[in-house]
């Protein structure tokens, strides 16, 4: 398993959200791996995280979801 880090700009990103998204408290964080599968072809998975236990076990409770500044911390 590869794993990988993406960085992007946090001042673009930000400013290309609509304002009534930033307003909900929906928030969580995606961690991105890149397998190989048997067939040697990379495939990325993306796990959602939550910003307030900062694991992926129950990320779809409403509880374990953020506004959006707290995420972006």
């Amino acid at each position: 398993m590869i794993m990988e880090v993406i960085t992007m700009n946090k001042e673009k990103y930000i400013n290309n959200i609509p304002k009534e998204l930033k307003e909900r408290k929906q928030w969580l964080w995606f961690k991105i791996y890149h397998n190989e599968d048997k067939n040697g072809n990379i495939k990325m998975v993306k796990i959602p995280i939550s910003p307030i236990t900062c694991e992926s076990n129950e990320w779809n409770k409403k509880e374990n979801r953020t506004d959006f500044e707290t995420a972006l911390d």
